[in-house]
C-alpha cells in the first residue's frame, strides 16, 4: 500500500471525514427534525443537551426531498472511531459491505442520495460511480490509517458526486470516460499515486470539476485533467499535476488559487484561466483563442519558457515573477496581446518580438530584471519596454547609505563639465525644452567663482552653462530632471 500522510482530523466518532466541506458540525439542544432542511447534504448535527436521552447522538443530513430533510442517525463502535450507517465499507468485515461497489449498488437500489463511508484500508476495485452517492474515506485510528482505492473508475454522466479523504492509485487514470457527460464532480482532501495518466480523463464532459486540498507528490506523471469538452475547472489550495509526461488540458473556464501547478498547462480553444497566488513550475501554453488573467503568482520553469503565447486571446500578467533561463522567457507568436504590469523577470528578461505588447493600467513591464517591482490596488510601480520606471507613489530609500546612482557618459542626464572663460557647452541628446537643469560648482579653479545659469539650450543636442564671472574655470556638476 502506498504511504500517504493525511491531515489529522477529529470529530465525534466519525473522524470528521469532510473537514473542508463542513468544518463545523451543528451543536443543538435537540435532535434534528425533518423541517431542518436549510443545510447542505452531509451536514453533521450533534445533540448537546445533557438532559436529552439522545445526548451526544450524531446525525448527518443525507437528502432533502420536497422540503423534507432526511437526517441519518450515526452510532459508533466500542472505540468510537467509525460510523455505523447504511453504507459502511470495511475490507476486514467490520462494516456493512466488504467492497465499495457493493455499498454503491445498495445505495443505488435504495433510490435516495447517500454517503458511502469507507473504513481505512486498501481497496482494489474499478468502480462504477453514480450520482448523489458520495464517497468519504474515514480517517480513524491515527494519521497512518487512510483509505486507498486502486483502480480506474467510471464517473456518473450527470448529477453530482463528491469524494473526500481518499488516496487514488492507478497506473493510468483515476476517473476515465470518453462519453459525453454533464456531471459536477468534487475532489476534496484527496491524493493521487498515478504512474502515467490523469486524475480526470473525461475529454467530453461539460460540467464542473473541482479540486480542493489535492496532493500529488506520490505520482510520477499525472496530468491532472484532460478535458476538451469545455467543463469548468476549479483548483484551490492544491498541488495539482505532476511531471512532464502529460499536460493539463483545459478548454473551459478555469480558476486556480493558492496552488502549485506541477504539470504543463495546455489552454485550448475557449479556455479562460483566472490564476492568483499560485506557483507554476511547468510551462503554460495558450493556443487558438484561449486567454488568461494571472495575478500575484510565480513562474519557476527553469530552462523552459514560462509562457508560450500562440493564441488570439489576451494574456494579462499583473504582479507576477518569472524565473526562466530560456531565451525568450515569454515565447510564441500569437496574434493576441500580452499585457504586462509589474512583472519581475529574475533570469532571462526577453519576450518574443513577434508578440504584441499592450498596456494594462497605463503601463507595461518587459525586458527588465528587478526583484523590487511591486503593484497593489493603491500604488503601482512599473517598468516599460524602454526601461522607464513609473510610479504613482513616492520613491522611499529607507536604508541609511542608500541612494540614487546615475551612469555618466555620452548622452547622459548627469555629468561634469569644466568652464573655460566662464562658459562651457554640454552635448547630450537628453536635454529637452522642459528639462530642469541643476548646476553646482564641483571643483574650484584658479579664477573667480560666479553665479551659474543655462544661457542656451538646443533640445536633443546640447545646453550651455555660463558663469557671472568670465574668469570662472571651475568644474561644474550638472543634472537633468524631466517633469512628469
Amino acid at each position: 500500500m502506498a504511504k500517504y500522510k493525511q491531515r489529522k482530523v477529529s470529530g465525534y466518532g466519525i473522524g470528521n471525514p469532510i473537514p473542508d466541506l463542513f468544518p463545523n458540525p451543528i451543536k443543538g439542544m435537540r435532535s434534528p427534525a425533518s423541517t431542518d432542511n436549510g443545510y447542505e447534504k452531509g451536514q453533521v448535527w450533534i445533540n448537546t443537551n445533557p438532559n436529552s436521552t439522545n445526548f451526544n447522538d450524531v446525525w448527518m443530513l443525507t437528502s432533502v426531498t420536497a422540503g423534507v430533510a432526511n437526517w441519518e442517525s450515526l452510532s459508533f463502535d466500542a472505540g468510537g472511531a467509525a460510523p455505523i450507517t447504511l453504507y459502511v465499507i470495511a475490507a476486514d468485515g467490520t462494516g456493512d459491505y466488504l467492497t465499495i461497489q457493493e455499498g454503491i449498488n445498495a445505495a443505488q437500489a435504495a433510490g435516495v442520495p447517500a454517503t458511502v463511508y469507507i473504513k481505512p484500508g486498501q481497496y482494489t476495485e474499478n468502480l462504477l460511480l453514480i450520482e448523489e452517492c458520495d464517497l468519504v474515506g474515514a480517517a480513524a485510528g491515527g494519521e497512518n490509517s487512510f483509505v486507498e482505492i486502486v483502480g480506474i473508475h467510471i464517473p456518473p454522466r450527470s448529477g453530482t458526486l463528491r469524494m473526500s479523504n481518499i488516496t487514488f492509485t492507478s497506473a493510468t487514470h483515476v476517473l476515465s470516460d470518453a462519453a459525453i457527460g454533464t456531471s459536477n464532480i468534487y475532489f476534496n482532501s484527496c491524493s493521487t499515486n498515478i504512474t502515467n495518466g490523469y486524475m480526470v480523463n473525461c475529454p467530453n464532459f461539460t460540467g464542473l470539476f473541482s479540486f480542493t486540498d489535492i496532493e500529488t507528490t506520490l505520482s510520477t506523471d499525472d496530468g491532472g485533467i484532460n478535458n476538451t469538452g469545455g467543463a469548468e475547472v476549479l483548483i484551490n489550495n492544491s498541488q495539482f499535476g505532476r511531471g512532464t509526461g502529460n499536460d493539463i488540458i483545459i478548454r473551459g473556464s478555469t480558476s486556480i488559487t493558492c496552488s502549485t501547478i506541477a504539470a504543463p498547462i495546455n489552454a485550448q480553444t475557449g479556455s479562460v484561466i483566472g490564476m492568483t497566488n499560485t506557483t507554476v513550475i511547468q510551462p503554460v501554453t495558450f493556443i487558438n483563442n484561449s486567454a488568461a488573467v494571472i495575478t500575484n503568482s510565480f513562474f519557476n520553469t527553469g530552462a523552459s519558457a514560462a509562457i508560450t503565447h500562440s493564441s488570439t486571446g489576451t494574456v494579462t500578467l499583473s504582479n507576477v515573477s518569472i524565473n526562466s533561463s530560456n531565451t525568450p522567457a515569454i515565447d510564441g507568436a500569437g496574434a493576441g496581446a500580452i499585457s504586462l504590469k509589474a512583472v519581475d523577470f529574475i533570469d532571462d528578461n526577453t519576450i518574443n518580438g513577434a508578440l504584441t505588447l499592450s498596456t494594462t493600467g497605463g503601463s507595461q513591464t518587459t525586458g527588465f530584471a528587478c526583484t523590487d517591482v511591486t503593484c497593489d490596488s493603491i500604488n503601482c510601480t512599473t517598468v516599460d519596454a524602454t526601461g522607464t520606471v513609473t510610479t504613482d507613489s513616492n520613491i522611499d530609500i529607507d536604508v541609511a547609505g542608500g541612494g540614487i546612482l546615475i551612469a555618466e557618459g555620452a548622452n547622459a542626464t548627469s555629468g561634469l563639465a569644466n568652464l573655460v572663460a566662464g562658459t562651457v557647452t554640454v552635448n547630450t541628446t537628453k536635454v529637452t525644452a522642459n528639462s530642469r537643469i541643476h548646476l553646482t560648482h564641483q571643483n574650484p579653479g584658479t579664477g573667480t567663482v560666479g553665479f551659474l545659469s543655462v544661457s542656451i539650450r538646443t533640445p536633443g543636442t546640447s545646453f550651455t552653462i555660463v558663469s557671472s564671472s568670465i574668469t570662472d574655470d571651475a568644474g561644474i556638476a550638472w543634472l537633468i530632471i524631466e517633469p512628469s
